[in-house]
Parts: structure tokens; sequence; C-alpha cells
């Protein structure tokens, strides 16, 4: 009897426990976005580069290795996804009837890092900043953007003069880091001064710490901390997250290795994210090599190369086979859904070589940079597709400033060069760069392709313009200079109890970190 009467005391007690636990975990369970207790808000990062060495977003010599880490300190006037144009410092703009006038509106109570506010004189000299920069920002354009004249019309509002309409004029703005003039002493940079949600708090080439900017306008970062450590060989960095010395990886164009997200995934202790994207690999074709010239041989190339191939054995399904020189499909702006690509045809390959009279004595030689993810068994593989049909190839892997140096002096019949200036909304810089008859790595000339590719520069009319692109795509498909290959997809690797992290395409990966916390 006594035992009985205990347990009938008891009772209530058990049922308060019961009740006081189901509150601590519905409240749990309702409070998603916010860390957890205990919980180091502190995050690691690698990235796929041998150094920074500068953060000025306006570096004369183009530091792209800083590129990814602009976002966190740098914002621009609008930012540009796959959706379409989206509002970031300025609130609206709008282009004047003729085109030649562009009117943005500063969103109000933003400041810099240093306290003093966002201002349309920033801004100007901003893009003005970026117009002088010949090596990577707008003044790098060929043709130039024709700019004439940046207004600060008043404090919150910006005015750029053109001289004609310009198609990608938005594209571009998007690409303007909006900086501090402070940040200058004269000419010389001294430190970055942004509106982004992040400042340096150490910086040195192979290591940075980011720390929050508390009067971020948006709202503060959650993290507490934020390491940028650079680790430029991709087993390394694979073996830096295992060890837990870094928590995500994957966050540049180098990405993870297909066979290391393959794996990493099967472990089941990481977050594996895989975004298709724009970039797009591609073996270019030297139109001065000789044994190039006949347009048959550059068709039984692209004939007898297998992508499904190249997609299932290097990338482990993480990618796309490539059709044209912009997208797979109209999932990526401006792509022609008409170009369906050269499927695989061994037979028509040997066909065609026969047929130009192409005997295969001397090989072809083939140029890439040594350190990029897969370069090197994409290169064997081609070498080994290509020997299939009767087309010897000699591989030669060369540093990144050796390998810039054979691209400018022709040194090379095939070449897998990385598609500089291919942006997710507007790839008029990439193709601007190889098609183009003044592009940097021209790898074809054509009077066709040069007046679609000038006349949809200079149309504001957008749908204008995606006629003109397609047709330009079309002319590419009929000179043959190159075999568009796949489009791989980028791949980050994260830690399980990381939270809020969002994958875009280019140098952007890094834009929405404030948004991330570990839980």
């Amino acid at each position: 009897m006594r035992k009985k009467r205990m347990l009938s005391k008891g009772f209530p007690y058990v049922l308060l426990i019961l009740f006081l636990l189901g509150a601590i975990m519905s409240a749990g369970c309702t409070q998603k976005n916010v860390p957890a207790r205990g919980q180091a808000q502190e995050l690691v990062i690698a990235l796929g580069e041998k150094e920074v060495t500068s953060l000025d977003p306006y570096d004369p010599r183009g530091s792209s290795s800083s590129w990814y880490i602009q976002p966190m300190l740098f914002e621009t006037l609008v930012f540009d996804t796959l959706k379409g144009t989206e509002p970031m410092l300025a609130e609206r703009w709008e282009m004047s009837p003729d085109g030649k006038k562009w009117t943005f509106h500063l969103r109000e109570g933003v400041k810099f890092h240093d306290g003093s506010p966002l201002t349309a004189e920033a801004v100007k000299f901003s893009i003005e900043k970026s117009l002088a920069n010949k090596v990577s920002g707008l003044g790098a354009r060929k043709p130039p953007v024709p700019v004439t004249r940046v207004e600060a019309a008043d404090e919150r509002t910006v005015v750029v003069h053109l001289d004609k309409p310009y198609g990608p004029f938005l594209s571009e703005i998007g690409s303007v880091r909006i900086i501090s003039p402070t940040s200058y002493q004269g000419d010389k940079f001294v430190r970055p001064v942004g509106t982004g949600p992040w400042k340096v708090a150490s910086f040195n080439p192979q290591e940075m710490v980011f720390t929050p900017f508390e009067d971020y306008w948006r709202e503060k970062p959650k993290l507490s901390k934020v390491t940028i450590k650079c680790i430029p060989d991709p087993q390394a960095r694979v073996m830096a997250l295992e060890s837990g010395e870094v928590d995500v990886i994957g966050v540049d164009m180098q990405g993870v290795e297909p066979a290391a997200a393959k794996s990493l995934a099967a472990s089941g202790k990481y977050q594996v994210m895989s975004l298709h994207q724009a970039y797009l690999v591609a073996l270019y074709f030297n139109p001065r090599a000789e044994l190039l010239k006949d347009i048959r041989v550059r068709q039984a190339i692209n004939y007898a190369l297998n992508r499904e191939e190249m997609v299932a054995k290097l990338l482990e399904g993480y990618g796309v086979p490539a059709k044209g020189s912009v997208g797979f499909d109209t999932s990526i702006p401006w792509t022609n859904p008409d170009i369906e690509g050269y499927p695989y045809d061994p037979e028509k390959a040997k066909a065609l070589l026969k047929d130009a009279g192409f005997k295969g004595d001397a090989p072809l030689k083939l140029a890439y940079e040594g350190y990029r993810a897969y370069h090197k068994a994409l290169a064997e593989l081609i070498q080994a597709q290509l020997g299939a049909v009767g087309i010897k190839v000699e591989l030669n892997s060369y540093e990144s400033g050796a390998f810039t140096q054979i691209l400018q002096a022709g040194q090379y019949d095939l070449a897998l060069i990385p598609p500089y200036g291919k942006r997710e909304e507007d790839p008029y810089p990439y193709l601007g760069m190889f098609f183009f008859s003044q592009g940097r790595y021209k790898v074809m000339e054509d009077p066709q392709f040069d007046r679609l590719f000038m006349a949809q520069l200079f149309t504001a009319d957008q749908k204008e313009r995606e006629k003109l692109y397609w047709a330009l795509q079309e002319v590419i498909m009929k000179n043959c200079p190159a075999a568009f290959l796949f489009h791989p997809d980028r791949i980050t690797v994260l830690k399980k109890d990381i939270q809020g992290w969002e994958s875009y395409y280019g140098f952007n990966s890094l834009a929405t970190l404030w948004k991330v916390y570990r839980v």
C-alpha cells in the first residue's frame, strides 16, 4: 500500500516533466532559423586557389582569386540571377525611351563599413573606377561599354549616360562592386570599405578572417566568424574537410572533383549540393593550325567525342552534355533551343577524315592547365576517343601563366580553355572573347558573326537581342571553331550542421553567406 501511494503522489510531477519536455521540443521545432545554443557560429571555407593577392575589386592586375570573396565585402546596384535582375543597392531604376540614359535610385539607410552612408558620389566613383580598369573592369570590354558620363544627380540618384543603347547594360552594371573612396589614398588601395555583410578581421594571401558588419542593411550575419583558406590541391581540400580543418569545399570554379563528391555523399556525413550551370568545358581549335583548317577535320573531331561517356566517367553524372556555345537548354538564358549539337558517331568521323584526306601522321598538340580539376583525365579521354578514329593527340600540361602565353602565341592545335567571361545571365563577354574577330582568345573570324554580335550589343530591346543571340549561335555552329563538351555541375560539400547555404553560379557563391548558421 505504501508503495502504491508514493506512485500516486508522484504522478502529477511526471506529467509536469513530460509537459516541460514537450514544450522544449516544440520550441526547437518551430525555431528552425535560429542558431542552436552552444554551437560555435564559426565557419572555415576552403578556396581552390593558390593565394589571394588583393581585396581591391579594381586591382589593375585583375586578380581573379579575390573575385569569390568580393561579394562578402562589396555589393552591386543590381543582382542578376536566372530569374532576372533583382534590386540590391539600387531599390529601383529606369531606362529612358531612347535607351541612352539609366537612372538608379539608391536604397535608403545603407552604410559603408566605416559608418559613412552610401551616396551617389560613391557609386559614381566605383563605376568610373571600373571603366578605368582595362584588365578586368568595364574598361576591359571589347567593344567598349559606351558610357559617356556618370552623374550624381542628388545624394541617392545616379544617372549613367550612354552614347548609344546598350543591350547588356544591366548585366554590366551588376558587375560593378560599389566601394567607398576612402578605400584608397590617391591611387593606392589601403583597405576594403564596402557595404557588404562582412568586414576583414585579418588578411594574408593564404588565409583570411572575416567578422560580421554590425550595421548591415539587411540583417546582421548569423555567423560570428568566417575563415577562408586557400587550398589549391583538390585532394588536399577533401582531406581538410574530412579531418575537420575546414567545413565547406567547392565554393569556386575549381569545385569538388566528381569522384570525391560521390564518395563524400556515400559516407552520409556531409551535405552534397550540385547545381546545373552555364559553365562550359570545350575543346577549342586553333584557327591557324594547318591540320585543322579543313572544316571536315573539325567536324570529325566533334563526331568522334563521346560526351555522354565524359559526363558518366569524369563527372560521375554531375553534369550535362553540351550542345552549343551557350547552354544545354533554355534553363540557361539566351540558349538557342534549335541547336542539337553533335551526336557521337565515330563512323561518320572516319568518313569525314577520309573525305578530307586526313592522314594523321603528325599528332595534334592538346594544351591544358594541369591544376584544373579533372582536366588531365579529360585530356586523356579525348586522346583515347580521337585515337579510336585515327587522330593522334599529344598532351601538353602547363601552369596557368605559361598556358596563357601558349594561347596568346597560338602555340597549340587543341586547347581546353576555361570559359572566361561565361556569365549565367548574359554570355556576351564570353562570346566576344572567343568568337568575335577582336576577341582576346579568338578561335574564329566571321563577318556575319561580327555583325550579329555588334547588333545585339547595341540593341536595348531584349526580345530583339534574343533573336540576334540565336542567330549568332547558329553561325558559331556553322564555323565549328570548337567541340563543346559538357556543363559540369557546381558541387559544394558542407558539414551536416550548416544551414541556410545557397548555391550560385560564377563568383557569387558567397554572396548570401550572411544567411548561413550552424545548428
